[in-house]
């Protein structure tokens, strides 16, 4: 609800904004020891810290900064996404939701650092995850494409053609249009 909305941003506006410091959470794990501190990079929303927000809650303070106009709100999104985070290989959901926030991020603020972090996002959604045989995006490739994931894909595309390149808008638009093909079927709804 509204009400119950505004007292949480309220309270994680005011919380103190993690230190800029990812700690590694796998021992031993090369990969995850590894922080991506260049502000180009793509930075995965992976929970490292404890007191670091979910994706989930980094939505809803970009929710409060576009819709509400919450100068506080955009204020902690940009401290908690500025947090390096492990260098761990995204899942497809990951980088998808990772890709649309960091779109919105650049509409927000207007600053090339997030253009080039959502551009990084949208090109490995495609190079990392497309699969040219199946016309769909993977996430394992001993699996059929999963629906949602591919819609999720598709939605990160599409905002990466609105604030960039119109190829990206086409290639949505057609794995949309495969997805509805292969996938509705109308006497079901």
């Amino acid at each position: 609800s509204g009400p119950a909305l505004r007292q949480w941003l309220l309270r994680v506006c005011r919380a103190p904004a993690p230190v800029k410091e990812a700690p590694s959470r796998r021992a031993g794990a090369e990969e995850s020891s590894r922080v991506l501190a260049d502000p180009g990079a793509v930075v995965v929303l992976i929970k490292a810290a404890s007191d670091s927000l979910s994706v989930e809650e980094l939505e809803l303070l970009l929710y409060a900064s576009l819709e509400w106009k919450d100068e506080q709100a955009t204020e902690r999104l940009i401290q908690e996404l500025d947090i390096p985070r492990p260098a761990l290989k995204p899942s497809l959901r990951q980088l998808a939701r990772s890709c649309r926030l960091f779109w919105d991020v650049f509409a927000l603020t207007k600053e090339p650092g997030w253009r080039q972090r959502a551009q990084e996002a949208a090109e490995r959604i495609v190079s990392d995850f497309y699969d040219n045989s199946r016309q769909a995006f993977v996430s394992d490739p001993r699996r059929p494409p999963y629906t949602e994931l591919n819609a999720m894909a598709a939605l990160a595309l599409l905002r990466a053609g609105s604030l960039s390149e119109a190829r990206y808008t086409v290639f949505a638009r057609d794995l949309l249009h495969r997805l509805v093909s292969q996938n509705y079927e109308p006497s079901q709804g």
